[in-house]
């Protein structure tokens, strides 16, 4: 009569020391910090491009200003009539 021998095995650990739920929790914190640091860059770049833009319309109103006192100048020298050839070169420019 033949007969048959089977064998197999199963290894679930039923202790790991809280090892797993250890290492989710350092994956979430990871996942957290993570994300702090995009919302950080987020916000640093919007800080950045609004300091910009601020910094690109003052140089604008200055230039304004400039051309604007220019141009009272060289009206005030003509009506004088003590603007010279230099001098209108130089302001017209």
């Amino acid at each position: 009569m033949p007969t048959y021998t089977y064998q197999g095995s199963v290894n679930l650990p039923l202790f790991t020391g809280g090892r797993i739920h250890a290492e989710i929790v350092r994956a979430d914190l990871e996942i957290r910090k993570f994300d702090q640091q995009k919302d950080d860059l987020r916000n640093q770049i919007a800080l950045d491009v609004k300091t910009a833009l601020l910094n690109l319309q003052s140089a604008r109103n200055e230039v304004q200003v400039a051309n604007l006192a220019c141009s009272f100048r060289r009206k005030k020298w003509i009506r004088r009539g003590t603007a010279s050839k230099q001098e209108w070169r130089t302001t017209s420019k």
